[in-house]
């Protein structure tokens, strides 16, 4: 008997179905996989920053999960996941959609004492 594990990364219903609808167009394929526990995989690589090869063996295999990732990267997919995201999110806050104003933050770092540049080395004969 298999037994599935549950990670923090699976998707509900509702989330899956918006990602599928929004972002895949409602793809229905037959796969090898399913699209939900590739993307689950994606999702589980990003959160925990482990390797490709130390997916999880519950989760379909590395090579496949890589080739949709590379995939949606290249084609911009994800890019346009995460901004639909972020809209989506700022509209629900009550913010605008796209943000009106940017600040950045810079700190200056001192080169530290410079006399050992030219300081006295008393080992020299």
């Amino acid at each position: 008997m298999h037994i599935k594990f549950f990670y923090q990364t699976h998707l509900t219903e509702g989330q899956w179905s918006y990602i599928n609808k929004e972002f895949l167009e409602n793809d229905c394929r037959h796969r090898k996989y399913p699209l939900r526990s590739i993307f689950e995989a994606i999702l589980y690589l990003l959160v925990s920053g482990c390797q490709w090869r130390m997916l999880p063996k519950d989760f379909p295999k590395w090579q496949s999960v890589y080739k949709f990732f590379r995939k949606w990267r290249e084609d911009g997919h994800i890019e346009h996941f995460i901004q639909k995201t972020i809209m989506r999110i700022r509209r629900k806050r009550g913010q605008n959609e796209c943000p009106t104003v940017g600040a950045l933050d810079a700190q200056s770092v001192k080169w530290g004492n410079r006399q050992s540049d030219n300081g006295f080395d008393a080992n020299k004969k």
